[in-house]
């Protein structure tokens, strides 16, 4: 329930705000103290009051002039959505309950996971959905890893020496199988051992139990059949890198996903890949913030131009022609900012000439990692503070 000592025009003040961060996309840290009380100074709840903010779907930043020289070609903000729904209502009811005298009453993240309705203990059931939350995200970077070129020329790089692959097998793989369809060795449910009627059948000897207790199943990576998908993966891939037919080449790569799904990886190992993307991801938003830099500089184009030009066609000549002959300024040298232009542009080529696949699918591919980063995180929190209640 809304405070009701909170007068009606500081809910209004809140409401405009939150209107206001909808409309534009974004809110200033500044904006967002000016409705906080004056002796609120403790970072983590003014992080608490940040996480309901941007759970609003609402960007926060440091001030207005980071926006503007902030831009992300079709990447939209990620966010677990199963997570992180919130009214507006909602979050007026929680930022009603921050105190002008005393600070803030309670810790506003537990007041909106409390108004969310989440604060129930957690049962066996609980336990199988968050189960289930956290298995969704793994699945979605497990996904991300498998369509990305460069997770493949990595793998092979590190199993290329067969001298070395007993290593590197205890530090990367968990677990292999021969067929997608098969479970994992270390997926699969023992069997029961059969049981008899008979008392004395039941009870057993001494002896045929210590045995029993001493058996261990051995659930470590066959080392044969790893080899054999190394090789298998190495040819694969050696054709699609040599392949000039874009569709053929793809057709390939589907074979190659396949049998990288037919591994287990540790988190050490999926943590080496998942850098790979990162570092490549981090590559394409420089430079797209060096051409918007550029374009911004010297042409009339607004951000919100640009990107509507600049979107799918990160590597299309053509763009450039279009701002010459429609854009640059009149102060602009046309053969300098061709100059510049060009040279951003064959950077973003690179990429995309190195992993055979454009630039917005490596973009759709970061995005699909980072979703299951942000689910599995999130319901790992969840399982965490469901079990501290």
């Amino acid at each position: 329930m809304p405070n009701n000592n909170l007068s009606k025009t500081k809910q209004k003040e809140i409401k405009d705000l939150i209107e206001k961060g909808r409309d534009q996309g974004f809110l200033t840290i500044g904006e967002i103290n000016d409705l906080l009380p004056t002796n609120l100074y403790d970072g983590d709840q003014i992080d608490g009051i940040i996480k309901l903010i941007t759970d609003l779907k609402i960007k926060v930043v440091e001030s207005n002039k980071d926006i503007q020289t902030e831009v992300v070609i079709g990447d939209e903000e990620v966010t677990d959505d199963d997570d992180n729904e919130i009214t507006e209502q909602e979050a007026v009811e929680v930022l009603s309950n921050l105190d002008e005298e005393f600070g803030r009453t309670s810790d506003p993240v537990r007041m909106y996971m409390r108004e969310m309705g989440t604060v129930e203990l957690l049962n066996r059931a609980g336990e199988i959905i968050i189960a289930k939350k956290i298995e969704e995200g793994q699945k979605l970077i497990y996904q991300a890893i498998q369509r990305f070129p460069e997770s493949i020329s990595y793998f092979l790089k590190l199993f290329k020496d067969e001298e070395e692959i007993e290593a590197q097998i205890s530090d990367y793989i968990l677990d292999v199988k021969e067929k997608a369809d098969e479970e994992f060795k270390t997926e699969q449910i023992p069997e029961a051992p059969a049981t008899s009627g008979k008392d004395d059948e039941i009870e057993g000897s001494d002896e045929e139990e210590e045995e029993e207790e001493e058996e261990i199943i051995d659930n470590s990576p066959d080392r044969e059949l790893v080899s054999q998908k190394v090789l298998l993966i190495k040819e694969y891939f050696d054709k699609y890198k040599s392949q000039k037919d874009q569709a053929k080449a793809e057709k390939i790569f589907d074979k190659i996903r396949v049998e990288i799904s037919n591994f287990k990886f540790t988190s050490l190992f999926i943590e080496k890949l998942i850098a790979k993307i990162e570092n490549i991801s981090k590559n394409i938003v420089k430079y797209e913030k060096d051409m918007f830099s550029l374009c911004l500089k010297q042409t009339s184009l607004s951000k919100k131009e640009f990107v509507k030009l600049f979107k799918n066609n990160e590597t299309n000549m053509n763009v450039l022609e279009e701002m010459k002959n429609n854009h640059l300024k009149t102060s602009t040298d046309a053969a300098l900012f061709s100059k510049e232009f060009t040279k951003i542009n064959k950077k973003l080529m690179l990429i995309e000439s190195g992993q055979r696949i454009s630039i917005q699918e490596i973009k759709v591919i970061n995005k699909a990692r980072r979703t299951g980063e942000i689910k599995e995180r999130n319901a790992k929190r969840e399982m965490v503070e469901a079990n501290l209640r």
